[in-house]
């Protein structure tokens, strides 16, 4: 291969590098990416379960179960951000809580 080629090759693939992280932002910012990265998470985290359902609970959850106090999807810490709790040994999902009430529950 001549190194007029080796560019054209390599910029074909640049370009498609940038198209890719293009569209891998957009995908990240949609509905699907958001529930696609968050059910990965737990997962990395040890939850089982149905995962569908626990999004959608997720989702709806406005009100810690512990304290009652509203909750936040936030992703920087905050006192009332909503987080999941799941039993560390299990993985088994118990409930949506504050972060208080979830860092004083183990």
């Amino acid at each position: 291969m001549d190194r007029k080629e080796y560019y054209k090759e390599y910029d074909k693939q640049r370009r498609n590098n940038v198209q890719r992280k293009e569209w891998m932002k957009n995908y990240r910012e949609s509905p699907a990416g958001r529930k696609a990265y968050r059910v990965s998470d737990w997962k990395r985290r040890g939850l089982v379960g149905d995962y569908d359902f626990i999004y959608d609970l997720f989702l709806k959850t406005d009100k810690c179960d512990v304290c009652s106090c509203d909750v936040i999807y936030s992703k920087k810490s905050c006192s009332n951000r909503k987080c999941m709790d799941h039993d560390h040994k299990t993985g088994e999902f118990r409930n949506i809580l504050c972060h208080t009430c979830n860092t004083k529950r183990r």
